[in-house]
């Protein structure tokens, strides 16, 4: 068996890699918070499934089957909040704009969540292989050739394959133009880039700016699904603990509510109202709040990395400081030789810095010293043709 790596044919690599195309800032996103959530949605679906969700408080001439019937009956349609201080509104329209709405659905948003952080990695794995190299495959391929004769194999196969794909995917004019369109490429449309050298970092900070926008946006939706200021729900649970204030049942994740029913009984129709224990709520309260605490550590996690990576591919110094370290190690001659400033802009452009920097990251930087040499020769052969 084997695949294709950009324009060459490599051996078959193991189907789940240990290492991906990637950094840890999105393996914390698309991997490890979509693994906690549907852990989380798997225990609030047992909680439901094999225990008692909901109890209810039913009037004293109720048989046991009457008692079933009304907490299945309150567990599918909404029950309401009314905290135990205040009168309960006559009006049944108040009541229903009291109800809460969410419980039932919790296991389904927290997979909906799963799916939200898991989508701009399934982009990435789509649209990454547009811009003519599969990096994933060789990542993977350097790891699995690290030892003796194989890992010169593996570093001449990668540099030949660096070469071509740099050689075919360039551009052919320069200037003012140039540069707009490559700024504008990275920043905001990463498809402007094909044959501007920039289309895999352009799609790269755009998956990234996705998994900051995505939980941000998280935290906007629950507000919106659950009904409430999940927003400053995290800090209301802070202010109380450095306060030392006790924690108070929350009207969020409320534990008793009431539920209204009416029963047919011949003509006449009968309207109860019993008061809940909703025990899947006790569940609910400290896994959104932990939830809330992920979401804004994850977020900052995220822009910091995000911005990290536009200094590390936008800035032309970042870009020149990165190649020529390893350059520095190839040549030290180097420190004068004006030809590293065509190796870098026109040569690697920002695509093959990026390459590079994945490679760093994803291997060794033994191994970069070694392809940035195979790069190096083939640029002095293509210069001296």
């Amino acid at each position: 068996m084997s695949f294709e790596l950009g324009l060459i044919t490599l051996p078959n690599i193991e189907v789940f890699p240990v290492y991906s195309d990637d950094d840890i800032t999105d393996r914390l996103y698309h991997r490890w918070t979509v693994i906690l959530l549907v852990l989380l949605s798997v225990v609030v679906m047992l909680v439901n499934l094999v225990g008692d969700p909901i109890h209810c408080w039913c009037p004293a001439e109720f048989t046991d089957s009457h008692c079933n019937y009304t907490e299945a009956l309150c567990w599918i349609q909404n029950t309401y909040f009314v905290p135990a201080n205040d009168y309960l509104p006559d009006n049944v329209l108040e009541r229903e704009e009291l109800e809460i709405k969410y419980y039932q659905w919790v296991s389904i948003i927290l997979l909906f969540l799963a799916l939200c952080f898991k989508t701009p990695n399934m982009f990435w794995k789509m649209l990454n292989g547009r811009g003519g190299i599969n990096l994933e495959k060789m990542i993977c391929y350097c790891n699995s050739n690290q030892i003796g004769d194989k890992r010169e194999e593996s570093v001449q196969v990668v540099g030949r394959i660096l070469d071509r794909w740099l050689t075919t995917s360039k551009r052919a004019h320069y200037g003012l133009v140039h540069t707009i369109i490559e700024k504008t490429s990275t920043c905001f449309c990463f498809c402007l880039g094909g044959r501007n050298g920039t289309y895999l970092a352009g799609l790269y900070l755009c998956v990234k700016f996705s998994y900051v926008f995505v939980s941000i946006g998280i935290l906007l939706l629950l507000n919106k699904l659950l009904a409430m200021e999940y927003t400053v729900f995290g800090v209301e649970m802070i202010d109380n603990l450095i306060k030392n204030k006790e924690m108070r049942e929350s009207p969020l994740f409320p534990r008793v509510t009431l539920c209204d029913f009416e029963i047919r009984r011949l003509q006449n129709i009968q309207r109860y109202t019993v008061q809940c224990v909703l025990a899947v709520n006790l569940y609910n309260e400290k896994i959104f709040a932990f939830l809330w605490f992920w979401l804004v550590i994850i977020t900052l996690i995220g822009l910091y990395s995000y911005i990290t990576w536009i200094k590390k591919l936008m800035i032309p110094s970042g870009r020149t400081f990165f190649v020529h370290k390893y350059l520095h190690y190839v040549d030290r001659k180097l420190q004068k030789n004006h030809a590293r400033g065509k190796f870098i802009r026109d040569y690697l452009s920002t695509d093959g810095v990026f390459v590079l920097r994945m490679l760093e990251y994803n291997t060794s930087e033994m191994l970069v010293v070694d392809i940035v040499k195979v790069l190096w020769d083939s640029f002095g052969e293509g210069v001296m043709v």
